[in-house]
């Protein structure tokens, strides 16, 4: 007789502790649900909406709702939006043509390219350095005269501070820099390229036609290869310094070796060089008369454009896409 009694006290302690659970649950789900519709009506409302009321705009700041999803990295809505209203206070303070839809079009670009180009530089161990930023500023501080101009200037145009603006929009620019300059060197990138140059050059050295008529085949700077690689007369200082240094280096008719810059592999002619008065020059000017074949290196923007091709990128602002 006790142990039913028991049993039937067991069992209707349990009955207790599951219907207890029950609600539990059933609360917790219910609470769930209303923070959802919450957080869901709130999106809807940015998105859609484009609410912009200190409530809202304080819940898209603590929450990551997206702006746009690059390859599974989060453009934070408030990142974008904050952005966006830089760029729209700075167009009003020049007077520019602009509508808030075409800006906020313009800023969740760039702020994409900015996702692409970290993933570039990622990959080939390219980094911005501390250097890198602090000589930027100060040649920003140079341009406009001091540290407190520059303070104003960014806090009248962009109504952000000088620390701001540098990681906004000067890292970009100083990190898509790097990548210019960068990626055309890399051996990785333009192994292919380079193959290319040293076969055009065994052409070159073999004699059987002209270097204006392989340079008229082969290269590919669309500014001189019509014209059988003439690239004119020049004094230093009109190209870039390796060129430059190999070009003056040469002997009247002489030939290069594959000569590397940012634009890709040259093989420079030497076709003439003179030493004469040019004005405005205390001294008289040595120039050269050269020609080029040039095998373009892979660039940043080739590289950039291949990237974004193969890259997932979902946007979810409303800019008339």
């Amino acid at each position: 007789m006790d142990q039913e009694v028991n049993q039937e006290v067991h069992h209707s302690s349990k009955k207790r502790v599951c219907t207890k659970t029950k609600k539990i649950i059933g609360i917790v789900v219910c609470v769930l649900i209303v923070v959802i519709c919450f957080f869901g009506v709130v999106g809807l409302g940015a998105y859609k909406l484009n609410w912009n009321g200190a409530f809202a705009q304080k819940v898209l700041t603590v929450l990551p709702y997206p702006a746009a999803i690059v390859n599974g990295h989060i453009i934070k809505y408030s990142d974008w939006k904050y952005e966006t209203t830089g760029v729209i206070v700075l167009n009003q303070k020049k007077g520019s043509d602009y509508t808030a839809e075409a800006v906020g079009k313009e800023v969740l670009q760039k702020m994409i390219y900015d996702q692409l180009m970290e993933k570039i530089a990622k990959k080939y161990d390219i980094k911005v350095t501390d250097e890198d930023m602090q000589a930027a500023k100060d040649s920003l501080i140079t341009q406009v005269g001091k540290i407190e101009d520059l303070e104003k200037n960014v806090r009248d145009y962009f109504n952000w501070d000088v620390d701001t603006f540098m990681k906004r929009v000067i890292y970009s620019d100083v990190l898509r820099n790097k990548l210019e300059t960068e990626i055309p060197k890399s051996a990785d990138l333009n192994k292919d390229a380079e193959k290319k140059a040293n076969d055009v050059l065994k052409e070159v050295q073999k004699g059987e036609k002209t270097f204006a008529e392989l340079a008229q085949v082969y290269s590919e700077d669309p500014g001189s290869a019509t014209q059988g690689g003439d690239l004119g007369w020049f004094a230093r200082g009109a190209m870039v310094k390796e060129f430059e240094d190999a070009t003056f280096a040469l002997e009247k008719g002489a030939v290069s070796g594959l000569v590397r810059t940012e634009f890709g592999y040259h093989i420079i002619k030497l076709e003439d060089k003179k030493t004469e008065a040019v004005a405005g020059a205390k001294d008289p000017v040595e120039q050269v008369l050269a020609s080029h074949i040039l095998i373009k290196t892979k660039s940043f923007a080739d590289l950039l454009t291949e990237i974004e091709k193969s890259a997932k990128i979902k946007k979810f602002v409303a800019l008339g896409e």
